[in-house]
């Protein structure tokens, strides 16, 4: 059987949005983590578009499980899937009835750059051949994965204080790290927050 390993990545600058205070009393403790959890519309900032809000309603079942999620309201659409993206992710508390309620979710980029500074923001990715997670995958069964790294890029373009926001595998959490910190990304003194696909094919 043939392998090839894909790793696919994009940059974005760190992303900052704040729910509105009333949804931290929706009795869902990882909220914030959700939040965070949900990188800045790519399109938005190659649309030179800085901030922007929504709002979903869903219903959370007696169980805490989230379900019929809706955007109600959205200054752009694609504000409110970034939305929608957040609320599945939500783990709520378990209650005795299942309730209705409604996110509100305000966006906004930290120190927005100008379009033509967005696409400038660059990361050089590792050469080819260097970076293969094959072998490891394949002992441990997992054929595709994702994860989000954020970091800081020094006065070198180079990765530091490099952090996991989400994975899919702890192996590719690993693989993700080192990816992460053999990147050179430019211009320097900005945070960068990149999704990272992982699939044997």
């Amino acid at each position: 059987m043939h392998l090839k390993s894909a790793v696919t990545g994009f940059c974005l600058l760190f992303a900052v949005w704040a729910a509105d205070a009333q949804a931290q009393e929706l009795g869902c403790p990882n909220l914030q983590v959700a939040v965070d959890s949900v990188a800045f519309p790519e399109e938005a900032i190659k649309l030179g578009i800085s901030e922007g809000n929504a709002v979903v309603a869903f219903t959370v079942g007696a169980d805490g499980e989230v379900v019929g999620k809706e955007v109600k309201s959205a200054t752009q659409p694609i504000f409110g899937e970034a939305a929608l993206a957040i609320v599945s992710r939500l783990r709520c508390d378990k209650h005795s009835l299942s309730w209705q309620a409604q996110l509100p979710v305000d966006f906004r980029l930290r120190d927005a750059p100008s379009p033509a500074l967005a696409e400038k923001l660059v990361c050089e990715e590792p050469a080819a051949g260097k970076f293969d997670f094959v072998r490891d995958a394949v002992r441990l069964g997992v054929t595709r994965g994702r994860v989000v790294v954020e970091f800081n890029s020094d006065a070198d373009g180079r990765a530091t204080d490099v952090v996991i926001l989400e994975s899919t595998h702890e192996l590719f959490s690993k693989y993700a790290l080192r990816f992460a910190k053999r990147l050179s990304c430019t211009p320097i003194g900005h945070k960068f927050r990149i999704p990272l696909s992982f699939s044997i094919t």
